[in-house]
């Protein structure tokens, strides 16, 4: 039924609505695309039926909605990777998105088995580390450690919200401490030492704690081997954090 709509008889209804591009299917009057329109009320204002046409386009989500994800179990990882990764005994979470032309190239996994000394890699617990590179071997690496966590000093902070850790705080610029709010057009540019403050999971408070940076500092450099970010943004990043889930 339509609001506003007259009622007519069902069958002279539906006569009327034929040259408009309605026909009636089993009692029923249908729009050529096969839209039910109604049962015993027709005779719709053209302005009423063109909003409900299935041909109608889409109403587009506002700017700030969140990123829906449909999560892809393990796109990307060899069944050795999956292995390591699921042998851990804390939560696992990747991304759902990365940019285009970034694949994973590195698993770095290290499990602290009960009654192992709290000492060297095991001195917070179990970790990992997964490395996505493109062709120009800059990376997006994620990060998941178990205490530890300091510094957040940073040129720039911006504050997001993820549907796994709740606000998450990006960071990018020189580690001056000034920790400013980024001019809009900066989060729309590759920025240096892009990364986010390590967080832990909104429902798991016990959880490791989860980042993700570009990886173009020294450390990563040397250790990942990893180019100069001339790519990713912050609000790249942004969309990198939010569709971050847990496949364990």
């Amino acid at each position: 039924m339509y609001d506003g709509c007259i009622l007519l008889n069902f069958l002279q209804a539906c006569e009327d609505l034929g040259s408009r591009g309605f026909i009636m299917v089993k009692g029923y009057c249908v729009a050529s695309g096969g839209m039910l329109l109604a049962t015993g009320v027709s005779l719709l204002e053209p302005a009423i039926a063109a909003a409900r046409s299935p041909l109608a386009p889409p109403v587009p989500p506002p700017a700030t909605a969140l990123i829906a994800t449909t999560p892809l179990p393990w796109t990307g990882f060899t069944a050795s990777q999956k292995a390591a990764l699921t042998a851990l005994d804390i939560p696992v979470v990747i991304p759902n998105y990365v940019p285009a032309q970034f694949r994973v190239t590195q698993v770095n996994t290290n499990l602290c088995k009960p009654g192992t000394p709290q000492r060297g890699a095991c001195r917070e617990g179990s970790s990992y580390t997964l490395v996505y590179q493109n062709p120009q071997k800059a990376c997006v690496i994620v990060s998941a450690i178990a205490g530890g966590v300091g510094g957040g000093a940073a040129e720039f902070e911006w504050r997001t919200r993820s549907p796994r850790f709740g606000e998450v705080l990006i960071l990018f610029g020189q580690p001056t401490g000034a920790n400013q709010a980024p001019p809009p057009a900066k989060l729309r540019q590759p920025q240096p030492n892009l990364g986010s403050f390590p967080a832990r999971l909104a429902d798991n408070g016990r959880s490791p704690y989860y980042s993700v940076t570009t990886g173009d500092s020294d450390y990563y450099r040397q250790t990942y081997r990893c180019g100069k970010n001339t790519s990713i943004t912050p609000l790249d990043l942004e969309k990198i954090i939010q569709s971050l889930y847990v496949v364990k």
